[in-house]
């Protein structure tokens, strides 16, 4: 098969394209929506790192 055929075949573009943005979207909300209630309910509370200034 020439070269030409195949990379016009293979449409590379749509691989890295969800199929709806909606579709992967809720997919994310979902996800995180289910990890900050397990968060909030064992009560763990996020504080900020130290600098531990060894940059």
């Amino acid at each position: 098969m020439p070269r030409s055929f195949l990379v016009k075949s293979k449409r590379a573009h749509s691989y890295h394209q969800p199929r709806c943005w909606d579709d992967d979207r809720s997919r994310l909300d979902a996800a995180l929506a289910h990890v900050c209630a397990a968060t909030e309910s064992r009560g763990v509370v996020s504080e900020p790192l130290e600098d531990t200034g060894s940059r």
